[in-house]
């Protein structure tokens, strides 16, 4: 049906801040019929709060190691038969670098055993989800990189929670007065991604918990996968073919992606004018003008590229293709 399923192993929630989020969690050994190796009573500080975290993602403790281990394989066993699952860590995920690679080995022994391939999305913080992907055993089983806990912001700054941390990520974010940066700094995260490792998809979801704006368009056009947007069909067929492509649109304000055939996809933040130098090619290309909301196309006329051009805007989003 063209859908996707993020498959989160965990939801961290439980752990964090609010003692009452542990008292009926299934982890906690007096909600759970085998003893998950936890402290019991919980360790409440105040009668309130509670700082589960390091015990929870302690993967030395050799009996809640093993119960880990078994919850993990039975999260590939569900979904073994299907090829549209991305299997991820955790919802709300702020933790140690020594769970994040214990989670992953214990994909890859599953995956050896059974003899099928997981489709497993790295979503860490940036400290942990650098470690993984450097690590050059353990980096080339991720296939998705989910930027989700760290961003650019404003003034080419970067927020960026440790992984580790007995922080949930909303509490770290309470703790910043940095600012969102836009569109340019979620096209800066997400090429800088696809550039370094261009065999792997990358995802931007950090407004859900860092100082980030929402712009599926600033996503596609940097490389990224799964972005929110609408896209007409014909569009959506070409986009796949097309990557991100420097020296066509001229500041930090409009992005290119391109294809060997000669599409030509620009996001532009300009109001007025959009201009793309294919001045080289000296082709004859189509112009249509992408609704950013509806998805719909408006045509327009076809135009010479024998210089470069400037096109005034219709929205802020053109496709070009070159006529055969």
């Amino acid at each position: 049906r063209g859908h996707v399923l993020l498959h989160q192993n965990y939801f961290q929630h439980n752990i964090h801040e609010a003692g009452a989020l542990w008292g009926d969690s299934h982890w906690r050994p007096a909600d759970n019929v085998t003893d998950t190796g936890l402290p019991e009573p919980p360790p409440y500080i105040g009668d309130k709060r509670l700082f589960m975290a390091p015990s929870f993602y302690d993967v030395t403790n050799p009996k809640l190691r093993a119960l880990h281990r078994g919850y993990i394989r039975q999260c590939l066993d569900n979904f073994a038969d299907t090829s549209n699952v991305i299997q991820m860590t955790s919802a709300e995920y702020s933790g140690p670098l020594e769970f994040t690679q214990f989670w992953l080995d214990t994909i890859i022994e599953w995956e050896r055993e059974t003899g099928r391939d997981v489709i497993v999305g790295l979503s860490a913080p940036k400290d942990v989800q650098d470690a993984i992907l450097a690590d050059p055993e353990r980096g080339q089983h991720i296939d998705v990189i989910d930027i989700r806990y760290w961003a650019y912001t404003a003034d080419d700054g970067l927020y960026a929670l440790s992984g580790g941390q007995n922080l949930a990520p909303r509490q770290h974010l309470r703790q910043t007065r940095q600012k969102p940066g836009g569109a340019a700094a979620i096209v800066k995260a997400v090429r800088e991604y696809r550039d370094r490792y261009p065999e792997k998809a990358i995802l931007y979801n950090a407004e859900e918990n860092c100082p980030s704006i929402r712009d599926g368009w600033a996503t596609l056009i940097a490389g990224g996968s799964l972005a929110d947007v609408k896209l007409p069909r014909e569009l959506a067929k070409v986009i796949p073919t097309m990557r991100p492509t420097d020296g066509i649109t001229k500041g930090n304000s409009a992005w290119c992606l391109a294809n060997e055939s000669g599409d030509y996809l620009i996001y532009s933040l300009a109001a007025d004018t959009i201009t793309a130098d294919l001045s080289q090619d000296g082709s004859r290309y189509r112009v249509r003008w992408i609704d950013v909301e509806t998805g719909g196309i408006q045509p327009g006329s076809e135009i010479t590229a024998t210089e470069p051009l400037q096109l005034p805007a219709a929205t802020n989003v053109l496709w070009l293709s070159r006529q055969r």
